[in-house]
C-alpha cells in the first residue's frame, strides 16, 4: 500500500467545490436515453482552500503544498469529514493581510471513481 502525507489544518470558511463528470449522453429517436461514463475516474472535483494564521504557519502550509504539486496527499476540508486523496495545482498564493495575519490559498483536484 502506498504511503501518503497528510495536511492537518483547519481551513477558513468560504472554500468552493465544483464537480464535473465525463459522461456521454445519447437520446434515441424512440425516446430512449443512455448515459455512459467515460474512463475509470470519470468525475473530477475541484476545490479551493484558504488558511489564515501567522507567517510561520502559512509558510509551512505553503511549503507542504508546493512540495506536493502533481503528487497525491490526504486532506480534509472540515474536521468532521474523512480524509480524501487530493492533488495540488500550481495555483498557490501567500498574501499579507495586515499585522500578523497572513493567508495562503490553493486549488486542488480530486478524481472520483465509480
Amino acid at each position: 500500500m502506498a504511503q501518503y502525507d497528510t495536511l492537518d489544518v483547519i481551513p477558513d470558511r468560504g472554500g468552493a467545490r465544483t464537480t464535473t463528470s465525463r459522461a456521454k449522453r445519447t437520446e434515441f429517436v424512440d425516446g430512449y436515453k443512455q448515459k455512459v461514463i467515460v474512463g475509470l475516474h470519470a468525475t473530477l472535483s475541484n476545490s479551493t482552500f484558504s488558511y489564515s494564521g501567522t507567517y510561520d504557519d502559512c509558510v509551512a502550509v505553503e511549503t507542504f503544498l508546493r512540495d506536493r504539486i502533481g503528487t497525491a496527499f490526504y486532506f480534509r476540508f472540515m474536521p468532521q469529514e474523512p480524509y480524501k486523496l487530493f492533488e495540488t495545482s500550481e495555483d498557490i498564493t501567500l498574501t499579507h493581510g495586515g499585522g500578523l495575519r497572513w493567508t495562503v490559498a490553493a486549488a486542488f483536484s480530486q478524481y472520483i471513481g465509480f
